[in-house]
């Protein structure tokens, strides 16, 4: 795990999720706060 810290392989990839993502606290997410939310899944084909 302490490896990943400074593999470069591993870091491309982080580098490439920050530009498609938004890192937000999950109590920041309106729907974390519901009993039963209402995600939508995400289907990958």
């Amino acid at each position: 795990m302490e490896a990943a810290h400074t593999n470069p392989t591993v870091g491309q990839m982080w580098a490439r999720y920050a530009e498609a993502c938004d890192y937000v606290p999950i109590a920041e997410v309106p729907e974390a706060t519901q009993l039963f939310s209402s995600f939508t899944p995400l289907h990958d084909e």
